[in-house]
């Protein structure tokens, strides 16, 4: 007992303490002298003498108390998190005669998992500013390729030059998309939309949205549906698109020009099963076993290195598990090519009819009178002509008090407005919005950076309508507009 680390503490069964070794004079601060003698009550605040009564309750009946975090008090009076062990004293009889009570200091675990969670804290807003920052100048740069590819004098390297952006910036906007999701997985705050969907109709999305990346490098994809029936699965149709896109991204990316990539759908029981293989680089032994894990890149040979953060697999990963699924990865080697196999559990017959997500209408509306509010000049007027393009009146503001001054007066049926704005935020000019009669039914979208879960709530509060990330899809912003239009004709 002296040589413990631990301190070790008896009492009688009345609670007074008999026994006190070293470790607990040296994590307390009460010699032995000073301890025995008094009640045990000495160590509990005042806040743990129910925790205290409730622990003695359960020895008294035989029960033993492990390892449970708790707090003692020291002779300075300071709170010291312990984790402390119980244990009931019998005498040959098997009555209780005394309690023995093991505490460790655990203050230097709690101070490390405190500076863990700030250091988190701080990870997820860093990210989060990062995206902000690069989403911002993304979407002017989708504004000025949407402006340029209205000429109809292009020649055909400005028109090459021009599908060579649009790329990049799908591209960049994918990278910052996965930050995001990765970030929103491990602070538990990804949620899913849950539909009856069928895979097969996943399958062929993923393969339409990577078919441009798998033609220009000349691959030769297989695609075998073994299941003529639909494989209902319960699920979000975006993130399963993202799941298989992701892994079909992957499979273009590590394959050589004129490669073999083999995608193999099939039913298995009432799991429907995914595969996705082809002969390209492969995984070494060595990294294999941690190939979900974030920022591990799929190859580990540089001169094959084709960009990326390293997120999209653990990414796939999480998203897999979010829909009650696995995923598994296999390779013999380096140049052996890779193999990824997804799970995921079948709805049962009563269940699985299938019920489309809704889909917004790409119908044009009438010309609006539309406000573009956004501290970024570049972004505003770049968002403005491209809609004086569509044929839309419009006005521009820089600043929150600004928007306010300017929208009685132009009295905009669609307000595009930025959250981070200078003077006063998106959310306060909003609800000013909403309390001004000539703008209150007026259909405010959020336009933003920011992408996390915490704005879009607030953004409902505040009184938005829709909340859009940059850089918007210029045909769904195109869509939104023209189903706003209709929503203000019909009154709603």
């Amino acid at each position: 007992m002296e040589c413990a680390d631990d301190a070790i503490v008896g009492t009688t069964p009345a609670g007074v303490i008999n026994s006190w070794n070293a470790a607990a004079e040296r994590i307390v601060g009460y010699t032995r002298e000073e301890a025995i003698g008094r009640p045990i009550s000495l160590l509990i605040p005042p806040e743990r003498r129910a925790q205290e009564k409730e622990i003695i309750h359960k020895l008294r009946e035989g029960a033993y108390v492990d390892r449970i975090e708790t707090t003692w008090l020291s002779k300075d009076h300071r709170k010291i998190p312990v984790s402390l062990a119980v244990s009931s004293i019998c005498n040959s009889t098997g009555a209780v005669v005394g309690f023995l009570k093991i505490a460790r200091d655990i203050s230097q675990q709690k101070q490390a998992c405190e500076i863990l969670k700030e250091v988190t804290r701080r990870n997820d807003e860093f990210i989060a500013i990062l995206a902000h920052e690069l989403r911002n100048p993304l979407a002017s740069i989708r504004n000025a390729i949407q402006l340029s590819s209205t000429s109809a004098s292009a020649t055909s390297l400005q028109q090459e030059a021009r599908a060579m952006l649009e790329r990049q910036v799908g591209h960049l906007t994918r990278l910052v998309d996965d930050l995001m999701d990765m970030s929103r997985i491990t602070q538990q705050k990804m949620s899913l939309s849950q539909w009856r969907v069928d895979l097969n109709e996943s399958i062929r999305a993923a393969i339409d949205t990577n078919r441009y990346l798998i033609d220009v490098r000349r691959q030769h994809l297989q695609t075998t549906f073994l299941s003529q029936s639909p494989l209902v699965v319960e699920g979000d149709p975006v993130r399963l698109l993202q799941i298989f896109g992701n892994l079909l991204n992957n499979a273009a990316k590590y394959t050589e020009p004129e490669g073999n990539i083999l995608v193999l759908v099939k039913r298995e029981a009432n799991e429907a099963v995914v595969c996705v293989q082809d002969n390209g680089v492969g995984i070494s032994a060595e990294y294999l076993p941690r190939i979900f894990d974030l920022f591990t890149q799929a190859s580990c040979s540089l001169d094959k290195a084709q960009g990326g953060l390293g997120i999209g697999l653990s990414l796939v990963k999480s998203l897999v598990e979010l829909h009650r699924g696995t995923i598994e990865a296999h390779s013999v080697g380096i140049g052996a090519g890779s193999r990824f196999v997804v799970r995921l559990p079948l709805l049962s017959a009563e269940e699985n009819s299938v019920v489309e997500p809704p889909k917004r209408s790409m119908v044009n509306g009438e010309p609006m009178r539309i406000l573009v509010v956004d501290d970024d000049k570049d972004a505003v007027e770049g968002m403005s002509a491209l809609l004086q393009l569509q044929g839309h009146q419009t006005c521009t503001a820089q600043s929150g008090i600004a928007a306010l001054e300017v929208a009685g007066d132009f009295r905009p049926n669609i307000v595009l407005l930025d959250i981070e704005l200078p003077n006063m935020d998106g959310f306060e000019v909003a609800r000013r919005l909403r309390k001004n009669p000539e703008t209150a039914r007026c259909i405010i979208l959020a336009l933003t950076g920011y992408g996390d879960a915490e704005n879009m709530d607030r953004s409902k509060d505040a009184g938005f309508d829709d909340y859009l990330v940059k850089p918007v899809e210029p045909e769904r912003l195109k869509a939104i507009i023209a189903s706003a239009g209709r929503s203000l004709d019909s009154g709603e």
